[in-house]
């Protein structure tokens, strides 16, 4: 049974290569990532998707937040537009 502190949060919403990116990077730190929204974020165009934005979401455990916001902080620190 999930408690509390083991619920998944977001800790992060793109575009589904940049998802993918981080999901990647939380996994390559031992957290456990998954993406949300995927289907509809990577596929069709934002008036279509489920969440009207079109954004790819990535979560992780409760319990590795702070930790997982700490790796996304830094691709978005070293990130160039």
């Amino acid at each position: 049974m999930k408690t509390h502190d083991d619920m998944p949060v977001e800790v992060f919403s793109g575009m589904l290569w940049e998802a993918e990116l981080i999901r990647a990077m939380l996994e390559n730190a031992e957290i456990y990532a998954f993406l949300t929204d995927k289907i509809f974020g990577g596929v069709l165009p934002p008036i279509y998707s489920a969440t009207d934005t079109g954004q790819v979401k990535v979560k992780v455990s409760s319990r590795e937040l702070e930790r997982a916001k700490a790796i996304v902080k830094e691709f978005e620190e070293n990130r160039q537009d």
